[in-house]
């Protein structure tokens, strides 16, 4: 794990540093796969820029999505969840391609018909112009998913996927 941990590091820092600078999007559609809680997860989300807002900040982009976790890769069989959690993020633009995140999620669904309860997520990451299919982008951190009265989930956050702008 501590492996694993090094290494997205190690790309999401190359990544930040051998990117191009562009203007980024105000709006934009996000879909990516990975880890999330330490499970392996799938996301969609849209971003939001505080510039098209009544926040008005440039550089604060708030972020609202939800993800497919599967806990299969962590857990026994007898206790294997899948969880689709609704999270809300804010996200900060260090510089033009480099960014650091925090937010919050709230399980909308949990096999076996568990309660789901607050959990947190924050992250470094960083995205680039792929010249063809968009900006792609990948994420490193850490989060938790909380269930009630059960074994809550939590670990590393890594994501890599595309953003597509939208008009």
């Amino acid at each position: 794990m501590k492996k694993t941990g090094i290494f997205v590091f190690f790309v999401v820092f190359v990544l930040s540093f051998a990117s191009f600078p562009a203007q980024r999007a105000d709006k934009t559609f996000n879909v990516g796969g990975g880890v999330f809680a330490g499970m392996t997860a799938i996301k969609a989300d849209v971003t939001f820029s505080g510039a098209s807002t009544n926040i008005n900040i440039q550089d604060l982009y708030l972020r609202m999505g939800v993800a497919f976790a599967d806990s299969q890769n962590l857990t026994p069989s007898l206790s294997w969840r899948k969880i689709a959690p609704l999270f809300l993020e804010g996200v900060y633009y260090l510089t033009d391609d480099a960014y650091v995140g925090a937010g919050l999620n709230v399980p909308l669904m949990v096999s076996d018909n568990f309660t789901g309860s607050l959990g947190c997520q924050m992250f470094i990451g960083s995205d680039f112009e792929t010249g063809i299919i968009g900006r792609a982008y990948a994420e490193a951190g850490y989060s938790t998913i909380n269930i009630l009265d059960s074994k809550s989930f939590a670990g590393l956050h890594c994501i890599v996927g595309l953003r597509y702008a939208l008009m």
